[in-house]
């Protein structure tokens, strides 16, 4: 029988992800176009807790029906990462390390200098709990197109400068094409 997550005239509904916490119990993540808000929202074995934001008052994620945020979990350590219009065109992770029952403050993962852009990320988190974060970047301009990775060797406290993974592809990358992140 289904469940329903939230009201949708209230929180939204556009492109929802699914991930696990430590007792397998969903926690689903979605977005509110009209509102520029995420949400989680957790099962506590009969239905869905209210919905939490996750993005911090005064930012505007990038929502569209073909992406939105991804999260991942270990246990009941989840990440999600964003990227965000406002401000301009960054990637942020927040972290969850009681199954998404509370987030952290927002923490920027890419490194690209003003008049860059980041769009698209997508992240994992390993066996070991390090993290890693696929995204999308752009030069001034939306010009040199590929999609690079950065990782986190602190639980995503901080994040090494990143590296073109389209480097070993031809031609050039897709601009509405999100990719997935698989870390191992």
């Amino acid at each position: 029988t289904p469940i329903v997550v939230a009201n949708g005239a209230t929180y939204g509904y556009l492109r929802p992800k699914i991930t696990l916490d430590a007792n397998n119990d969903p926690v689903i993540l979605w977005g509110k176009t009209s509102t520029h808000q995420m949400f989680t929202s957790t099962f506590n074995g009969s239905g869905f807790n209210t919905p939490i934001q996750i993005n911090p008052v005064g930012t505007e994620p990038y929502i569209a029906s073909y992406y939105n945020a991804d999260i991942k979990n270990l246990g009941d350590t989840l990440v999600a990462v964003f990227a965000t219009d406002v401000p301009a065109n960054r990637v942020f992770l927040v972290k969850s390390l009681d199954g998404g029952n509370t987030w952290s403050d927002s923490i920027r993962v890419d490194q690209i200098p003003a008049g860059g852009i980041a769009y698209f990320p997508s992240v994992d988190i390993s066996e070991f709990g390090n993290i890693a974060v696929a995204f999308m970047r752009h030069d001034a301009g939306w010009t040199n197109p590929r999609y690079v990775v950065t990782t986190s060797l602190d639980g995503g406290l901080s994040f090494l400068p990143d590296t073109n993974a389209s480097a070993v592809g031809t031609g050039l990358v897709c601009d509405c094409c999100p990719v997935q992140m698989i870390y191992e």
